[in-house]
């Protein structure tokens, strides 16, 4: 899909965002790459994908912000009030997300991760709320990166500020409000009415909004709803569309149950395939997955591959791929319902071959100076009418051949059997 222009700004009244001497722009795509790995597709699309040249820095040609994820944008200022409400809330939703694996990044320990994650909460600043625009229940940022020059103020921190408008709309509305609060609680199940565990749930009511996860029962709850309230629930499910409803609140402490109109897996299975920088399955690697509530263990096949089932749909997985004597490989994922097979690829050790070059250098030596010794010092054959008649010396002379001899090839096969327990090994 050709992406879109979503806006055209003027950078000579606004200064980018540096980090480590570069501007945040030109990591756009390592950005939008971690955010798409580790949390989906609507986190990694908050960035529009920015066309900034020389001439956008000098002032004297605008800069492009592109998405293909934004088809009919409306500026925030545009929206009206309960369009911004829900605005906020699911920019609160996603940034949520963002500022944890934010923590996650800068606490890893890896250098590089760790600049990554700095950048990452640099990302979000822009010059103004006008920088966020909607299309429906989808929401991208431009100029992120970016302050109003001169300032660097925490005030253009879109995640503190969102948070913090969101505050005061709720503050606001539990101040006018003289009807007295609840709690409501939902129940989500599939068409089948099995319970739907691990469903993120955004509850929008009045000019608040408030987000949950269902548990293992498919149960989820939102306290200090007031009465009455018609609450809009958006349901966001892993490899499944936004799923949109409404409940009326009039009841205090009342239950709602929420049918999704198709049949929700719980569990799924996860493939896995180990292979080596040529593309070959490495066989009889050990593999642990680990998740918040329980690890399986396994071990490749033939062809590298391995199938771990019963997974909990949601969980964040952590995959340990123990090859040779280094330290295991650990790769994160999202339990989803698709059965993709995922792919590692690991450096195997190199073979050690001096031991045995050194070996077969010996034996060629070996060879080199035995035979010619044993075909000179061999004695030549009796006459056959003659018997031979063996003198003292000359039989301890042959006897010590003899002994040599036996020495020799003991050696030889000693030296063939170490050949072949190093060829077993590698």
């Amino acid at each position: 899909m050709e992406p879109s222009i979503i806006c055209k700004t003027d950078l000579a009244e606004m200064e980018p965002i540096a980090c480590h001497d570069q501007p945040l722009y030109i990591h756009h795509f390592a950005l939008k790459a971690m955010l798409r790995e580790r949390l989906g597709e609507d986190h990694a699309e908050l960035l529009t994908d920015p066309v900034i040249t020389r001439e956008s820095v000098a002032g004297t040609e605008g800069a492009l912000w592109l998405s293909t994820y934004l088809h009919d944008p409306k500026v925030y200022s545009a929206l009206s009030e309960e369009e911004k409400s829900g605005v906020r809330g699911r920019l609160m939703a996603l940034l949520g997300d963002v500022e944890t694996l934010i923590g996650e990044l800068r606490s890893s320990g890896d250098v590089a991760i760790c600049q990554l994650g700095e950048k990452l909460g640099l990302a979000f600043h822009v010059p103004a709320l006008d920088c966020i625009h909607a299309d429906g229940e989808k929401v991208a940022l431009t100029c992120w990166g970016f302050t109003s020059a001169p300032s660097q103020s925490e005030e253009f921190n879109l995640i503190k500020t969102i948070r913090s408008q969101a505050d005061e709309k709720l503050g606001e509305t539990e101040d006018a409000a003289d009807a007295p609060s609840t709690k409501i609680r939902i129940r989500v199940v599939d068409k089948e009415e099995r319970p739907a565990p691990n469903i993120r749930v955004t509850a929008s009511y009045k000019e608040a909004s408030a987000e949950s996860h269902t548990d293992s029962e498919g149960r989820a709850s939102f306290p200090k709803v007031p009465l009455p309230s018609d609450v809009k629930l958006l349901i966001t499910l892993p490899e499944y569309p936004a799923f949109e409803t409404h409940v009326l609140c009039e009841k205090a402490d009342e239950e709602h149950l929420i049918p999704l109109p198709f049949v929700f897996k719980p569990k799924a299975v996860m493939r896995f395939q180990v292979m080596n920088a040529k593309k070959r399955g490495l066989k009889k690697v050990p593999l642990r997955l680990e998740w918040k509530k329980g690890e399986l263990e396994d071990t490749t096949d033939s062809e590298g591959r391995s199938e771990f089932s019963d997974i909990p749909l949601g969980e964040k997985l952590t995959l340990h791929v123990c090859h040779s004597k280094k330290a295991p490989l650990v790769k994160e994922f999202q339990c989803c319902q698709g059965e993709e097979l995922h792919q590692i690829v690991i450096d195997p050790p190199k073979r050690n071959y001096k031991r045995l070059i050194w070996i077969i250098v010996c034996i060629f030596v070996l060879s080199a100076v035995g035979i010619p010794i044993w075909w000179l010092t061999k004695a030549p054959p009796a006459p056959s009418e003659q018997p031979a008649v063996s003198h003292p010396l000359q039989t301890g002379t042959a006897v010590r051949q003899s002994g040599e001899d036996c020495r020799c090839k003991e050696e030889i096969d000693a030296l063939w059997e170490e050949i072949r327990r190093m060829k077993d090994e590698i």
